[in-house]
């Protein structure tokens, strides 16, 4: 492998397998997602210009493998986790206050929730937003329109406001 190219990976891996982690939330299936789009791309790169279009392209395929997996995807129960496949969190004992921390576990585990009940497309346009993506460079990851981009940002944006809502504001919105 060149220096360009390790470089490139080593650069990209922190967000491709954040991404992935954060569409199908479970690190194992994304690490292999991950794994399986660099070697695809790896095996092509003379097609390619990486360091260039490589994010671009690894995005668009994590995407993609993400769609596929959960597509052929049956509902298993889990023995660390519970129906929903959700791991079981351990609080944190060394957390100064337990009140603050109670109530960050909570905020933390409704936004879960509240981005697991997305579609899929949803959520990826979502946190391609959230990480600071211009909506046609979400349409371009995702593979679609940047009008359907703009509509999945703003329609996940109300199903989150929906759900968090009442959490974060003590009434509904």
């Amino acid at each position: 492998m060149s220096d360009a190219i390790e470089t490139w990976v080593r650069a990209t891996l922190p967000r491709a397998l954040g991404y992935a982690k954060a569409l199908l939330r479970d690190p194992v299936s994304a690490e292999d997602v991950v794994q399986d789009c660099y070697a695809r791309l790896l095996a092509r790169a003379a097609h390619y210009d990486l360091p260039r279009d490589g994010l671009k392209l690894l995005l668009r395929s994590v995407t993609n493998a993400c769609i596929d997996l959960r597509t052929r995807e049956r509902a298993l129960l889990s023995l660390d986790g519970g129906a929903d496949g959700a791991s079981l969190a351990v609080p944190d004992r060394a957390a100064p206050d337990p009140h603050e921390a109670a109530v960050a576990d909570e905020l933390a585990a409704r936004i879960e929730a509240a981005l697991a009940k997305l579609p899929l497309g949803q959520r990826a346009a979502i946190h391609l937003a959230a990480l600071g993506y211009t909506l046609p460079e979400v349409a371009a990851t995702i593979g679609t329109t940047h009008g359907n981009a703009r509509v999945l940002v703003h329609r996940a944006r109300k199903a989150l406001e929906a759900d968090l809502g009442p959490f974060l504001f003590g009434h509904a919105t």
